[in-house]
């Protein structure tokens, strides 16, 4: 190549261009670059593509050498490329091409069959360029086919008039409802009901495809305020009527069965009469409508078309998933400014690839994809309330960050694939304003203790400074863990001391910590203000199955951490020996009142009545919670327990189908009495259940009493219960109750009672006082204790006694009839007469003084907001009778 300039000046000072330039512009002589063409190179790759659709964008190959450069004499015939597959090419698809300027543009390249891992393999038919050239790899996806019709996604039969209907629209297009209507069959009845043809103009015109349309009760009261809902006497239903979709005149979706009355209900994927009192939500993966209610309802879980859910769950009202046929994939990619095609949050799926390349970015609604990958030096925070489902694998070089705060933590859906890379997981736990200990875990494993939770609170230790630890007045421990191992379970036996804060933190370890608040709190002030504080740690995310050593003698416990970044099922943990897999066992911080330590809890995971304490804890592990286990009382096989993605349960919707089959149960709530009238948390709380199938001598059925550093409350049946499964009572059977660890004078009893026999009356009995009461439900007993009298302060000071009531051909005494509730009440006291007509009322203090200040609504309605806060009495005179019950105004 040569080149020659004009007007360049050389001299002493140097070279360059004559500086006035008044010969015009500067004007080199034209340059040629010759390019020899050595092999085929790809433009374009191939994409993932639907059969039987065209491939596009067009797969280019290009002629060029060994930089790339296209050697565009390669044009026209006798320059062609030929393309092979390890697919089958439809047979009208173009395979061979001739170049253009050096490059080959395949623009009618289709497939027959579904086939995954694909490779597209060129040819230069010149035989000037030697060789065959591979593309990536691509997949042929099976069509996209969308249901077939509208269908019903959701039913709800709820409590009192609390019933939906939700049709859903998964075609791929907008459908007019001019077509459709819903009929009712009431009573077996053949002939419908009140049938819904839309033609109010309340209603949409057409269903936008992925929308869903919800028919309500007008006086259903427990949807969602951000879900639209349209009234119809349509929704005038109980569990035995059929509901049928219909189009232009014939029936294309039922539930249930028309002409045909069921009783109560129709049974639904193994659940008795879930027509009634459930909510059935349509499985994603149904696509048609169903006339047939046989086949539709099945008769297991696996086998039917429904997921059957506990009554009043509305949880997913208004939206229904569907994965009718598979979609083609999108590639969502985060530069470090922008996403491209657009931010995948709440729209992608598991047919998509999801990318950042750079920056920080994050998700804010639930993301689903096939692959993640974050590069080195780019971070993806997940907002606290999503959950991250990836099909295949992750791939992290960066940083992925679980957020967590007061509404939640973000979860790791069910993971089978592979995670890469040398970046970090981080986890975060947020904890609410109190002083109080915490029972915890993490997800993530390798890191000290110093530089993870010790960031956001204060670890505390012997030895202080010395071993890592924040200096005290003390030094007092502040995190524990438990010996499962431990040959006793005294206290002082099983509670192990963290000994440095360099000790590293294990992925699925139960800790138990005391949180004081953030890194601000002075650690000298034992009243200083709790804060909020948010404990973080790094490092690799567990996802193997996962099985903590466990306590091996009988009845011993053992405290064990949720290993996974989700929330986790506690009945879906699998349990190997003889271990109690009906009771677990969680720390409540919240119970004992604004100023107190916290509680156990215990829950029944097959419970068939109300838990005993107001605690929000149940069956289901929250990420980050450590919980306690319970061996049999008799161990012959090791007891055992294995956390799996199986076990993973992200949506905290229950999925487990209860009896129907009510059982007599009698929960009792203590409280100080400064924390009722404040509306705070019980002290402790027990449960007492009846049923023919249960045994009344202690057993596995039962949930032990684990004890509380504040006050205590338990039954005694051979041991400390918290919850007693017993067979029926028997007349004049004693059930003694135990309470201890009082920390002030006044306290309260509240009862919650229901399928009460009605020949049998449940009393409270007294020893220190020797007062006998007759339990219903909510009824309240004030006591007072005195530390200096024993009798007072006698862990065995109550009991409950059992009497017949003689059944007779009187009516019912109008004491059993009558009810008020709320109990406690803030503004207003509702009176469930049942009919009876009221002729007075009256209120009285404990003291037996009447009081004159009531405001009378109604006769069933009593406005008590103007009353000072503790217990009073009110007398309900009636023509049959006078009713007396105490209540609580908070």
């Amino acid at each position: 190549m040569e080149l020659i300039l004009a007007f360049w000046l050389i001299d002493t000072n140097g070279s360059g261009f004559v500086s006035s330039f008044t010969l015009g512009d500067v004007v080199g002589n034209d340059i040629t670059i010759d390019v020899e063409a050595s092999q085929l190179s790809y433009l374009q790759q191939p994409s993932e593509v639907i059969v039987n659709e065209v491939m596009s964008p067009a797969v280019d190959i290009a002629y060029t050498d060994a930089n790339n450069n296209i050697d565009i004499d390669y044009s026209g015939l006798g320059f062609s490329i030929s393309m092979i597959s390890s697919a089958i090419f439809n047979a009208s698809a173009t395979t061979t091409v001739e170049a253009v300027n050096g490059v080959a543009a395949f623009s009618n390249l289709f497939f027959d069959t579904e086939v995954t891992g694909v490779n597209l393999t060129a040819a230069d038919d010149s035989t000037l360029i030697t060789g065959t050239y591979d593309s990536s790899t691509f997949d042929v996806t099976a069509p996209i086919s969308g249901a077939t019709d509208l269908f019903f996604s959701e039913y709800i039969e709820g409590s009192s008039n609390n019933k939906y209907i939700e049709i859903y629209n998964g075609t791929g297009v907008p459908v007019n409802l001019s077509d459709y209507s819903v009929e009712l069959y009431v009573n077996g009845n053949t002939t419908p009901n009140s049938p819904e043809d839309f033609t109010d103009p309340v209603f949409p015109i057409s269903l936008n495809n992925g929308e869903t349309l919800v028919i309500r009760n007008s006086s259903a009261t427990i949807h969602p305020a951000s879900v639209p809902t349209y009234t119809s006497s349509v929704a005038n239903y109980n569990g035995n009527d059929a509901i049928a979709l219909v189009k232009n005149g014939t029936v294309i979706d039922v539930i249930g069965e028309i002409g045909v009355d069921p009783g109560v209900g129709w049974d639904v994927a193994g659940a008795t009469s879930a027509t009634e009192v459930h909510t059935l939500v349509r499985k994603s993966d149904v696509c048609s409508p169903n006339t047939s209610w046989a086949t539709s309802a099945g008769t297991t879980a696996a086998n039917s078309e429904w997921t059957v859910y506990p009554k009043d769950d509305v949880s997913n009202l208004g939206s229904h998933t569907s994965n009718c046929g598979t979609q083609a994939s999108v590639n969502y990619v985060y530069d470090g400014t922008s996403w491209s095609p657009n931010d995948p949050s709440g729209v992608s799926t598991i047919n998509d690839n999801i990318e950042v390349l750079s920056g920080t970015t994050q998700f804010t609604a639930d993301v689903s994809s096939k692959n993640l990958n974050i590069n080195t030096g780019a971070t993806l925070n997940l907002d606290s309330s999503i959950v991250l489902n990836i099909v295949n694998n992750l791939v992290n070089e960066g940083s992925l960050v679980f957020k967590s705060d007061a509404t939640g933590t973000a979860q790791f859906d069910e993971f089978n694939g592979a995670i890469s890379g040398i970046g970090d997981v981080v986890v975060e736990r947020f904890i609410p304003a109190k002083r109080a200990f915490r029972f915890l875990s993490t997800s993530v494993g390798g890191q000290s203790f110093a530089d993870a939770w010790q960031q956001g609170t204060h670890i505390t230790g012997a030895g202080g400074a010395a071993n890592g630890f924040d200096v005290t007045q003390t030094n007092n421990p502040s995190v524990f863990t438990f010996n499962n191992q431990s040959a006793s379970q005294n206290s002082s036996d099983v509670w192990e001391v963290l000994t440095s804060a360099s000790q590293l933190m294990e992925a699925g370890k139960a800790y138990r910590i005391m949180v004081r608040g953030d890194r601000t709190i002075d650690l000298n002030d034992q009243n200083a203000t709790p804060t909020n504080t948010t404990l973080i740690s790094k490092g690799s995310l567990m996802t193997n199955s996962y099985s903590p050593v466990l306590a091996q003698a009988n009845s011993f416990f053992s405290f064990v951490g949720n290993p996974y970044q989700a929330i986790v099922d506690f009945s879906a943990l699998t349990f190997t020996g003889d271990i109690n897999t009906s009771m677990l066992y969680v720390w409540d911080p919240t119970l004992a009142g604004a100023n107190g330590r916290g509680a156990y809890v215990a829950i029944d995971v097959n419970a068939n009545s109300p838990s005993p304490s107001s605690s929000e804890a149940n069956k289901f592990i929250m990420p980050g919670q450590a919980f306690f286990v319970q061996n049999s009382s008799a161990v012959n096989q090791a007891p055992g327990l294995t956390f799996t993605q199986a076990a993973k349960s992200t949506s905290t919707a229950q999925n487990s189908v209860f009896s129907n089959q009510p059982e007599f149960y009698i929960n009792m709530r203590l409280y100080k009495n400064s924390a009722l009238l404040n509306g705070e948390s019980e002290s402790d709380a027990i449960g007492l259940r009846f049923a023919d199938d249960y045994t009344t001598p202690s057993s596995d059925e039962d949930a032990s009493k684990m004890p509380n550093p504040g006050e205590n409350f338990a039954i005694v049946n051979d041991k400390l219960t918290s919850i007693d499964n017993r067979s029926l009572p028997e007349i004049d059977e004693e059930i003694e109750l135990f309470i201890s660890g009082y920390e002030e004078e006044n306290y309260v009893i509240q009862f919650m009672m229901d399928h009460q026999p009605e020949d049998l009356k449940v009393l409270l009995n007294d020893t220190y006082t020797e007062n006998s009461i007759e339990l219903s439900n909510d009824e309240v007993y004030t006591f007072n204790v005195d530390s200096n009298i024993p009798e007072s302060i006698a862990t065995d000071r109550f009991y409950v006694s059992f009497e017949n009531v003689t059944m007779g051909a009187e009516q019912p005494d109008v004491e059993n009839i009558i009810s008020i509730y709320p109990n406690p009440a803030n503004d207003l006291l509702k009176i469930n007469t049942k009919d009876i007509e009221i002729e007075q009322l009256k209120l009285f203090n404990l003291q037996g003084q009447q009081l004159e200040s009531l405001n009378f609504n109604s006769k069933d309605v009593i406005n008590v907001s103007n009353l000072n806060s503790g217990i009073y009495i009110l007398k309900i005179y009636t023509d049959r009778g006078t009713s007396v019950h105490k209540f609580i105004k908070k």
